[in-house]
């Protein structure tokens, strides 16, 4: 609906929301009538008096995934995100293969080789499983490798 209204979406930080402890009621916002930005501003200055807010403006990057605009849409990517995983894991120069793990494939409980890091392993299939957001042909070798 927003891309198609050609509306912008507006990116805002709150600072320390939800820092303080657990919600005792449900919290909801009603979307302003007629959604001018008269009173889109009027909803920002409000949330501003109430909270310490940054406003990060035109959204383009959220939570790893960029957004991009266009007259035909809204096109979302984990490019960036993928590359910060590679450069991270010093897999950057590695070719992609077809079929990175077999259908069915067992994994065993011996330990043999090397041992890995468990922080980094569990960081780096933390981070894989949510590039399957974007990615869903990697996620059986993620979620059996998780």
């Amino acid at each position: 609906m927003f891309a198609i209204q050609q509306w912008g979406i507006h990116q805002l930080d709150v600072s320390n929301a939800f820092l303080h402890g657990d919600l005792d009621e449900e919290g909801y916002m009603k979307i302003p009538q007629g959604n001018s930005k008269a009173k889109i501003e009027d909803v920002m200055r409000y949330l501003r008096v109430k909270f310490p807010i940054k406003d990060l403006g035109p959204l383009k990057y959220f939570l790893g995934i960029e957004v991009a605009r266009s007259l035909a849409g809204i096109v979302i990517s984990q490019r960036k995100y993928t590359l910060d995983i590679l450069e991270e894991s010093g897999m950057q120069g590695y070719r992609p293969c077809s079929t990175p793990m077999e259908l069915n494939h067992k994994l065993s409980t011996e330990k043999q080789g090397e041992l890995v890091d468990a922080m980094n392993y569990k960081r780096l299939i933390g981070r894989l499983l949510y590039l399957t957001v974007t990615r869903p042909d990697i996620s059986y070798v993620v979620h059996t490798l998780s």
